[in-house]
């Protein structure tokens, strides 16, 4: 299958990075066409490696969200519950005062009253949260359909039903962070279904490279074997539907690539419902980074480019979290000789992979990633 390039419309809100010379430039703030909807390559099912296939993208699942009072938890299973007393705990604001009865939140203060599932409500947005992290400000413009994106602080924030096997209308909420690292979105409609086994769209945020785009910062590009760590923070509300919830990293030979021919893509499955598998066949497994992992490969062909594709597939659900390294699990492919070390990482991505089902209220309340 092929993926389109469509020009960038141009919606003004922030200022964008410059990008290299091979690469597309992204207007600031821009809401609109430009750039294929290329991101991590799934399928439903297993499928041999280097069968022929249209990249949609990753995205983490949350899986069960317990009730939060003094901190976030680790989400288990696949339905999610209500978290009360804002984002990170602590004892319930009454009419925007200070808490009181109960622990303070970590890194912060609770204010703004009563909060249900960590969005205040009756008050300003509650200071504080899971590590002390402010709600982030909702932007005045929707991104839709295949190709629209938009800078949220840094990052961008991209609909990406990119799929021209499925059906239906997805339409993400971009959040901003101003004069801060992180970035977040929420899923205001979504109906989308695929006819096939890849995934129907991936609305995700885009740190670095994407494909037919970039954003300058957050320490990319690095070579591998360079970087010491790869901090990600991720507080988020998964879909109910069929869908995953991971990273998808591109990495290349070179620093400036216009596509990702000759490349990777890596892709970090932290979670997933409704039997979803990546896209290639199971090649091994890992026990690292706080958890148990089984690994995919294969090769994709795409628009005429071809790159390889290696997938962690975390064996059980992970929920919100703060400071995960993933780093550990580039090395791990590195040593079982998957990935050249001396290869660049272009772009981080982080979203949901959806093919079908409930994702309507499914969001990302804050995210930031760091390659050091």
């Amino acid at each position: 299958m092929l993926i389109s390039r469509r020009a960038l419309a141009l919606l003004a809100l922030t200022t964008l990075a410059a990008c290299s010379a091979t690469d597309s430039y992204v207007p600031a703030g821009g809401a609109g066409g430009g750039g294929s909807g290329q991101g991590a390559t799934s399928f439903g099912g297993s499928a041999s490696g280097g069968a022929s296939v249209t990249p949609g993208g990753g995205g983490p699942n949350g899986g069960t969200t317990p009730t939060g009072s003094g901190g976030s938890a680790s989400d288990t299973g696949g339905t999610t519950a209500t978290q009360t007393g804002g984002v990170s705990g602590g004892g319930p604001g009454t009419g925007g005062s200070v808490p009181t009865g109960g622990a303070a939140p970590t890194g912060g203060t609770a204010t703004g009253g009563v909060a249900t599932g960590g969005v205040p409500t009756g008050g300003v947005p509650g200071t504080g949260g899971v590590g002390g992290i402010d709600a982030l400000t909702p932007t005045e413009n929707e991104v839709c359909g295949k190709d629209e994106k938009l800078n949220a602080q840094g990052y961008i924030v991209m609909s990406n039903m990119w799929n021209p096997n499925a059906s239906g209308e997805i339409c993400v909420l971009p959040y901003s962070d101003p004069g801060r690292t992180y970035s977040g979105f929420k899923i205001t409609s979504c109906s989308v279904n695929s006819s096939d086994n890849s995934p129907a769209a991936y609305p995700a945020m885009v740190a670095g490279w994407h494909y037919t785009f970039k954003m300058a910062g957050h320490g990319l590009p690095k070579k591998v074997n360079e970087a010491t760590s790869i901090p990600a923070t991720w507080n988020y509300k998964a879909p109910t539907g069929k869908h995953n919830v991971s990273f998808d990293i591109w990495l290349h030979p070179e620093a400036s690539v216009s596509n990702p021919g000759g490349g990777m893509e890596f892709m970090i499955w932290v979670g997933n419902s409704g039997g979803v598998q990546p896209f290639g066949s199971q090649s091994g497994n890992a026990s690292l980074a706080g958890g148990s992992w089984e690994i995919w490969t294969g090769n994709v062909s795409s628009d005429g480019n071809t790159w390889k594709y290696v997938a962690y597939k975390r064996t059980s659900n992970l929920g919100s979290f703060e400071d995960l390294d993933i780093l550990p699990l580039l090395k791990d492919a590195v040593s079982k000789g998957h990935l050249d070390g001396s290869w660049n990482i272009l772009g981080i991505e982080a979203g949901f992979e959806i093919w079908s089902g409930g994702c309507t209220g499914a969001e990302t309340k804050y995210y930031t990633v760091m390659v050091n």
